[in-house]
């Protein structure tokens, strides 16, 4: 078992967000309705597990929320690529403790740009959502609350 220091973190989160606004840009172009229907029904699970407080349904949640666009984007190797980042990335799912409300609501938004065929706010979303994510370690960071993460 190997530890996810903040720095490797913050690594991985720079990278995912060039990647996933990437797929969201290519995805827009590409996504079909019941792709887009599957993220709504998704979104609508992540508000009801966010007010039972069940943090592991919602980070499942959110795996399939991400998988989806990486599946509509047309790309098997920024997909691959996503997934193992997400991979990776697993284990903070669970101990972070961000505004969820807010994460639903950035999912949300990125969701109306891919129903709108925006490429150019698709990108944007998924960038401010993945900002949003690393400032919330920096803060836990810059508090002293950061913990290395053991993964798998």
């Amino acid at each position: 078992m190997s530890s996810l220091a903040a720095e490797k973190v913050v690594g991985l989160y720079a990278l995912r967000e060039v990647l996933e606004g990437m797929a969201a840009r290519l995805a827009a172009a590409r996504i079909n309705d019941s792709s887009l229907q599957k993220m709504f029904e998704c979104l609508q699970r992540q508000r009801e597990v966010i007010e039972n407080r069940d943090i592991l349904a919602y980070s499942k949640l959110d795996f399939e929320f991400h998988a989806t666009v990486y599946d509509s984007c047309g790309n098997e190797w920024l997909k691959e690529f996503l997934v193992t980042i997400k991979h990776k990335m697993r284990p903070l799912t669970l101990h972070m403790q961000p505004d969820f409300l807010k994460l639903i609501d950035h999912h949300a938004e990125l969701l109306r740009a891919l129903r709108g065929r925006d490429p150019e706010k698709a990108e944007r979303e998924f960038s401010s959502h993945n900002q949003y994510i690393l400032a919330q370690i920096q803060e836990d960071v810059n508090a002293g609350r950061w913990k290395q993460l053991g993964r798998r």
